[in-house]
């Protein structure tokens, strides 16, 4: 966490910092090993699920999530180009194809002759699946990050 912040360069990082308080790593260790899901195999510290505008790692905004819940977020704020997440141009440019990534595989949404359409069916399919993973975790992760989960919608585009 330091080193993304301060030592990384990655431009995802630009302008991150970490509170004061955990600049000492045992109060640090005090609070991640009170967070439920902290000795998940898969466990990953996150700043902005619960805030997306968020850029300090702190214990009022960071959660420990499973893997698949924080690449969920993260794909949803990646650049893509021109089209929506979760749209692509379909095979010799006829309309466009939606497609989910669930569990870590490509799940095919159908082929749309309207781009608006293919996103309707992106963003109804991401919906399913973020109430999908908050059943899955519920009551073994956060209930903030269950919470929001539950109440997440995707951007305009």
């Amino acid at each position: 966490m330091l080193a993304r912040c301060y030592k990384s360069g990655a431009t995802a990082y630009i302008g991150c910092t970490v509170c004061r308080k955990w600049h000492d790593f045992q109060e640090f260790a005090i609070w991640f090993a009170a967070q439920p899901y902290w000795d998940g195999a898969d466990v990953e510290l996150d700043k902005d699920i619960l805030d997306p505008l968020n850029t300090v790692y702190s214990p009022e905004f960071c959660s420990l999530v499973p893997r698949v819940i924080n690449q969920m977020f993260r794909n949803t704020r990646s650049q893509r180009g021109r089209l929506p997440i979760g749209v692509c141009v379909a095979p010799w440019g006829k309309g466009f194809v939606a497609r989910i990534s669930k569990h870590g595989k490509q799940v095919y949404l159908g082929t749309f002759s309207d781009i608006h359409e293919a996103f309707e069916a992106y963003k109804s399919a991401h919906k399913a699946y973020c109430n999908e993973l908050a059943d899955m975790h519920d009551g073994l992760i956060s209930p903030r990050v269950i919470e929001r989960l539950r109440r997440y919608t995707l951007p305009l585009s």
